[in-house]
């Protein structure tokens, strides 16, 4: 299906359905602490605009989407994302579509269902709002109890301060009166004294670093966990029944067996004139892979990705690659205990070249991804003749990826430089320059600071095994 036409600025396959709200702010889930709650949605009210270029359909699609997302994150007890989410829902089917064009015959059943929706989402929405105002109070009042304590605390120094000084002086005053004798006593018992608080100050320190010690060993524990679950989880999908499709039966005509992605696939003509000049050579090695760390800096939760991702993609890729065409996928799984799990790559029937995909028959994805109830958490293509990296069409691709889900990944295969690399959008300044970037095609960007940075919260694991739906 090509929807180049309807999609207000150019992309490249595959651009989930959620980018036309998330080019209109809908999408975005991202919601400072200091807010209250009623604010958070009367902004996010104001963000939603409709475009009528959009066909209708594609707002039915989105708003899917967010409902899952914002269920996940109830599930979760984010509330402020899922307030967000459901605000967001209700503003756009409630007041922003025009009833005109719901009314139509040609949208009555995705309208029909997009009513049920709503009438959900009103209660869950009010029970997020208020929620998100219990959570803001309790911080508030914890702050005002911290903000107490510290200033309890500067006036007991402040005593103490002035305290010691009245001694001092005191003191003073009878050492002027004490003959040599006693005051070489007096002195040798300060030296005791200060000893004794040195002796004190080492033993809070000792204490202090056999904590953070217990602390880490505790993240050490937990992380061993969330492999195990993982291992846990995986052992339950390969046993389930696969509708006569193995494991091992990646190619084919037969019917997908397992959920394809969210995105929407757009067409995407790239036969502009292309400068590969500037593109950045050493972003990611042959046999690099994602960090291990138990934190990253921005509090992401773990995507754990099966260590045989890249390599069963890049052998459906294969034939592609040798005829310098890119080949995609979408990243789908599921989340359990706080952490993701890239369970499968659904490959769509496609079609490509040197620097494009376009993807064909979107809707077999779409009824694969709902019938199994997988997540989007990302996509996967392939540089040809290229290095790993996003180039701005790829960072214009993923941006609706990452605002609708700050953990989404860009796995970029460049199996000429044998380098692979997983990506994702700076979420203090890529992610905010892209999603307000209005321009086409291949162009530049501000290279300081990064837009883009490998991540940080992805995670290799050799307990699971990806599994591939090929539609093609």
């Amino acid at each position: 299906m090509t929807v180049k036409a309807s999609l207000p600025r150019f992309t490249k396959y595959p651009v989930p359905d959620t980018f036309i709200l998330a080019h209109n702010g809908i999408g975005s889930s991202s919601v400072g602490t200091s807010c209250q709650g009623s604010k958070i949605g009367e902004h996010s009210a104001e963000m939603i605009h409709v475009d009528s270029c959009v066909p209708i359909k594609r707002y039915f699609r989105s708003g899917k989407e967010m409902i899952k997302m914002a269920n996940i994150y109830f599930e979760e007890e984010d509330w402020e994302r899922s307030f967000v989410l459901y605000n967001k829902y209700i503003t756009l089917f409630v007041e922003k579509l025009p009833h005109n064009i719901l009314n139509t015959t040609r949208v009555e059943t995705g309208h029909k269902e997009s009513k049920k929706t709503v009438k959900g989402a009103f209660p869950k929405a009010e029970e997020t709002k208020l929620k998100v105002k219990q959570k803001y109070t309790a911080e508030y009042e914890k702050w005002l109890a911290e903000e107490k304590k510290r200033k309890d605390e500067e006036a007991r120094l402040e005593e103490e301060a002035r305290r010691r000084e009245e001694e001092e002086r005191l003191q003073r005053e009878r050492e002027a009166a004490m003959g040599e004798e006693e005051r070489q006593t007096l002195r040798m018992e300060r030296e005791r004294q200060s000893l004794e608080e040195q002796q004190r100050i080492l033993e809070q320190q000792r204490a202090a670093i056999l904590e953070e010690q217990r602390r880490e060993q505790l993240a050490i524990e937990e992380e061993k966990r969330c492999w195990n679950l993982a291992g846990k989880e995986q052992r339950r999908i390969d046993a389930e029944p696969r509708n006569n499709q193995t494991e091992g039966d990646v190619t084919g005509n037969r019917e997908p067996v397992i959920a394809p992605p969210r995105p929407s696939a757009p067409t995407v003509d790239r036969s502009l004139k292309i400068d590969r000049s500037t593109k950045p050579n050493h972003l990611a090695g042959s046999d690099v892979s994602p960090p291990l760390a138990k934190t990253n800096k921005y509090g992401f939760r773990t995507v754990m990705i099966p260590d045989d991702t890249t390599v069963r993609f890049m052998q459906l890729a294969e034939p592609y690659t040798s005829r310098n065409v890119e080949f995609c996928g979408i990243l789908a799984g599921r989340l359990a205990q706080h952490a993701f799990t890239i369970t499968h790559i659904v490959i769509p029937k496609q079609e490509g070249t040197s620097d494009s995909c376009t993807a064909l028959n979107e809707e077999d994805m779409f009824d694969v991804m709902d019938s199994n109830d997988l997540i989007t958490l990302g996509w996967i293509h392939t540089h040809p003749s290229q290095t790993a990296f996003l180039s701005s069409v790829d960072l214009h691709t993923h941006c609706p990826y990452q605002i609708m889900l700050p953990e989404a990944l860009a796995i970029v295969c460049a199996p000429k430089h044998k380098e692979i690399g997983f990506f994702s959008l700076t979420p203090l300044h890529g992610l905010q320059l892209v999603s307000k970037c209005s321009k086409r095609g291949f162009h530049e960007h501000p290279k300081h600071p990064p837009i883009f940075e490998s991540s940080e919260h992805s995670l290799i694991v050799r307990d699971i095994r990806i599994q591939i739906v090929d539609l093609r």
